[in-house]
């Protein structure tokens, strides 16, 4: 057991944390308190009825429709799962579920500081806390009913745990557990944890090999097993995670879309129309939609090609989405600064790529994070670059410190475990 010296030097060592956490966690909660009862709409409030739902009821169909909107596959189940827990604990109302979002917020904070002091170092891993802890969106998406902050926090998780049992050579099904979890709340994060597995082996990281690889992959699949077999039981097909896909892309994906966002014409395609008639259930109409999609950018490759730049523009310049108007987040400090604050730190993260190349770590982070970029610039959803932001932070963050420490000192040798000893 640690003695009373130990717990106060320990105390001391981490106190900018402690320090950023709190005030970090202070924001947060005055921010939700500040949205009160905002109406819900659109996916917040399909998310609010999935929960109340399944807390009442015990299922994750809120309508009792097989083929439609509400049906129990449209959505993965962690989230709701997470409200359902929050509304059994606190009460039925949004707002226990944004104070939730806000504690959960701040975990995330300490999630990034752990990735950070495996990555790089303890000055990159702070600094990265500080840019995140006072990013507008980070903030005001703990007050929002959606998956962005229970995602991050688990896609951060899976990422740390992942580099800590490859240098600790052991606790592989710790990270297998995480990524699986990570795929509930969102089936994305699933690839991505094939993709930061495959780069492992490629980048050579330590101990990282095929075989433990493999293992992380075969319990995450064991972890989302028990709904995929669900999914079986209620539909006879094989559904893996969720029957979104094709709505997803559709509605940004069209031929009446001219800005690279969402637009409600999606709705008047021939086929979507024939596959709202036809389809029996979710997943063939998720199914007919998604072929049609690609059908469509098969037959049109340079209007698609030019959606794709219109959102790689939005992701730069893009203060907010659509619904956010409905929310304070003018009451967020540094909100008029976000986009050249964005701006700038993806700058320094795209150098340090660059000035850290002899670095695993860095190309791991880097790549992974750029799966999400690709996945919301190839779709539709701006909101989707939001979990990649914390890695652009501690990118940018550990490139910061590197070139303010040649200003100051001179250049020492590279003692990074992962750097080549000279030969």
């Amino acid at each position: 057991m640690l003695d009373a010296k130990e717990v106060i030097k320990r105390l001391r060592e981490h106190l900018g944390l402690l320090v950023l956490l709190l005030v970090a966690l202070a924001l947060r909660l005055c921010y939700c308190a500040q949205v009160g009862e905002v109406p819900l709409t659109s996916d917040p409030a399909a998310w609010h009825l999935r929960g109340l739902t399944l807390l009442e009821t015990g299922a994750f169909n809120p309508g009792g429709d097989i083929a439609g909107f509400n049906a129990s596959s449209y959505r993965p189940p962690l989230y709701p799962l997470f409200l359902a827990g929050v509304y059994k604990l606190l009460g039925e109302t949004p707002a226990h579920a944004y104070f939730a979002q806000a504690v959960l917020g701040t975990l995330m904070l300490a999630v990034l500081y752990w990735l950070g002091r495996l990555a790089f170092n303890k000055q990159a891993a702070l600094i990265a806390v500080a840019l995140c802890a006072f990013y507008p969106p980070m903030v005001g998406y703990c007050g929002v009913l959606l998956s962005e902050i229970l995602f991050t926090t688990l896609m951060l998780t899976a990422l740390a745990s992942t580099l800590w049992a490859f240098r600790r050579n052991s606790f592989y099904w710790i990270p297998g557990v995480l990524w699986g979890l990570t795929a509930l709340c969102r089936p994305m994060g699933l690839l991505l944890g094939v993709i930061a597995l495959a780069l492992a082996i490629i980048l050579k990281l330590e101990n990282a090999r095929l075989k433990k690889s493999l293992l992380i992959i075969g319990v995450a699949l064991l972890t989302l097993s028990p709904w995929t077999i669900r999914n079986y039981i209620e539909y006879r097909e094989f559904v893996l995670l969720d029957s979104s896909l094709g709505v997803n892309m559709v509605v940004g994906n069209n031929e009446f879309t001219r800005h690279g966002g969402h637009t409600k014409r999606f709705s008047e395609l021939a086929y979507y129309q024939q596959a709202l008639q036809e389809a029996p259930t979710i997943v063939a109409f998720d199914r007919a939609l998604t072929q049609g999609v690609f059908a469509w950018i098969r037959e049109h490759p340079l209007q698609y090609g030019k959606l794709v730049l219109k959102r790689a523009g939005q992701y730069i310049v893009a203060d907010g989405e659509g619904w956010t108007s409905k929310y304070p987040w003018e009451q967020i400090p540094l909100l008029p600064f976000k986009t050249p604050y964005r701006v700038a730190l993806t700058v320094l993260a795209v150098v340090g790529l660059w000035t850290h190349r002899t670095k695993a770590y860095c190309w791991l982070l880097g790549l992974s994070g750029s799966y999400m970029l690709i996945l919301s610039l190839s779709l539709l959803l701006v909101r989707y670059r939001h979990p990649i932001m914390p890695i652009i932070f501690l990118l940018g963050a550990s490139t910061a410190y590197d070139l303010v420490l040649r200003c100051i000192k001179p250049k020492k040798p590279d003692t990074h475990p992962l750097t080549p000893s000279p030969k």
